[in-house]
């Protein structure tokens, strides 16, 4: 089980390492598109700063595209970069072409999508919680669950990103998923808590 950071920003890269506990990084297009650069030139950044995994999300228009995208990506820094697809039947295609590099199947939606990425060689599979609990109307915590369930007996990694509170990490920790993606706001106070403040000013002599 593993924190990871949900950002794109080389300065939230840095200063999530020094936390201790951050193992890697979610990347999504969105998020690439707001530093104003290209994405392969922010990824080749942030794998040289991190010391785990940079999921990056692949934009080709076409298959074909996207699995030379992938091999761009790969050759930055082939031990730490994932590769995203969205769940579509034709990117589980995508698996067989490129045995050699770690791929996460994201836009989950429902268990079977989560089970077909599992059968095509998926080595993750990624639900974006909040978006998921909206469109899904308030069944994010059960998609979640039911994925985790049903995943149980492939070699296949369970995250879950787009998470706006430490309350919500919380509850999708304890549904047993292997990692959560936070922001980096949320990843400073994970360690936090006001009880645990009242105790240190109650230790102190001052």
């Amino acid at each position: 089980m593993a924190f990871f950071l949900e950002s794109a920003r080389a300065d939230e890269a840095r200063a999530s390492q020094k936390l201790g506990f951050v193992s890697g990084i979610l990347t999504n297009p969105d998020l690439m598109r707001q530093l104003d650069k290209p994405t392969l030139d922010t990824l080749e950044e942030l794998v040289e700063i991190v010391d785990g995994h940079v999921f990056y999300h692949l934009t080709a228009p076409t298959l074909e595209g996207r699995i030379d995208e992938a091999w761009q990506a790969y050759d930055l820094r082939p031990d730490r970069v994932v590769v995203k697809l969205a769940a579509t039947t034709e990117n589980l295609r995508f698996m067989s072409r490129v045995s050699e590099i770690d791929v996460a199947i994201t836009s989950v939606f429902s268990p079977l999508q989560g089970y077909a990425a599992a059968e095509a060689g998926a080595d993750y599979v990624i639900v974006h919680f909040n978006r998921a609990d909206k469109l899904l109307n308030g069944q994010g915590l059960n998609l979640i669950a039911d994925m985790v369930q049903l995943l149980a007996r492939f070699d296949v990694e369970v995250l879950a990103g787009e998470i706006q509170t430490a309350e919500q990490a919380l509850q999708i920790l304890q549904l047993g998923v292997h990692h959560v993606a936070l922001p980096f706001d949320i990843l400073c106070k994970v360690g936090d808590h006001p009880l645990t403040e009242r105790v240190l000013q109650e230790m102190d002599p001052t």
